[in-house]
């Protein structure tokens, strides 16, 4: 048997979250033991037919812990607090957005830089090649030249 009616506040929990945040204060309220969960709650609309992306989402931390009697033999109740830190959850996301876009930056420089370097290596080595393909020949003629200047001498 549930010691938290459930209906009563689980209707406006994030729907990813009412399973989870229901066994956490289950288990806690049932352990006696104090929890702390970030969670998220979804704000009725007025407008019935409207769809879940369009309702405001709180952000919220759960805090809760179970009265016990003095002699903490006996549960007399629990009490949940919800400190609303959407404003703080936003800050965040958009720290997060802020880091993501930097490290995207930094990614696409590096690559950037990375290219340029693989476009100059192909280029020198274009060019190294095409300078030393002629100079080959030039360096072949010029020892066969010398070859035969070396056979005629000796024939002399």
């Amino acid at each position: 048997e549930d010691i938290v009616d459930w209906n009563a506040w689980t209707r406006y929990v994030h729907p990813d979250d009412v399973i989870y945040l229901r066994d956490l204060v289950q288990r806690c309220v049932t352990s006696r033991e104090a929890f702390t969960v970030p969670t998220r709650f979804v704000l009725p609309s007025e407008n019935v037919s409207s769809s879940p992306k369009s309702q405001k989402v709180l952000y919220a931390l759960a805090q809760g812990r179970t009265i016990a009697s003095p002699d903490s033999h006996v549960s007399l109740g629990y009490v949940i607090t919800v400190t609303d830190v959407t404003r703080l959850k936003m800050l965040e996301m958009e720290r997060v957005k802020a880091i993501e876009a930097h490290v995207n930056e930094q990614t696409k420089r590096r690559n950037d830089a990375e290219e340029y370097r693989r476009q100059q290596e192909a280029f020198i080595d274009m060019i190294c090649h095409e300078i030393r393909n002629p100079l080959n020949v030039v360096m072949n003629n010029a020892d066969l030249l010398l070859e035969s200047v070396i056979k005629r001498e000796s024939i002399l």
